[in-house]
């Protein structure tokens, strides 16, 4: 699994990292500047998670467009989860699959960020078979306790 953590800063992008290898990630980039994302994620990046800080956008309206023009070029087997402070609770549902698979409310437990991770990939993957564009996962089990 390789993750970029984007839009975050400081001690929140520590704590992030530090959670992330403690779930056994490896590969970790980043970048605190959102607006890099398309170039963040070019080909032969690899990058299979993606979470993002809406708070790091300018609006609510830039973080939506923003991600919804990303899913649209080709970017439809990068897990997306969307972490804020301003929602009121998680969200593992799909109605927002056009610009994420998973929402997290800031500040996230260890815990809660690994299921975000683990469902935003089922998530993925179900909407992947609903559209009938299976998605190559690095998961052989997105199930599994431990995050590949």
């Amino acid at each position: 699994m390789r993750v970029l953590l984007l839009g975050f800063a400081g001690t929140d992008l520590s704590s992030l990292c530090f959670q992330l290898r403690q779930m056994g990630v490896r590969s970790i980039d980043q970048a605190s500047d959102v607006d890099r994302l398309p170039s963040c994620v070019g080909k032969g990046a690899n990058v299979s998670h993606i979470v993002i800080n809406l708070d790091a956008f300018a609006s609510l309206e830039e973080a939506v467009e923003s991600l919804f023009q990303f899913r649209l070029k080709d970017h439809r087997e990068t897990v997306i989860v969307c972490v804020s402070a301003f929602v009121a609770m998680d969200d593992f549902g799909s109605e927002r699959s056009s610009i994420c698979d998973a929402t997290l409310r800031w500040p996230v437990s260890d815990r809660r960020l690994q299921y975000g991770l683990v469902v935003g990939l089922e998530n993925l993957i179900g909407a992947a078979r609903w559209n009938s564009q299976e998605p190559k996962a690095e998961c052989p089990d997105p199930r599994s306790a431990a995050i590949c």
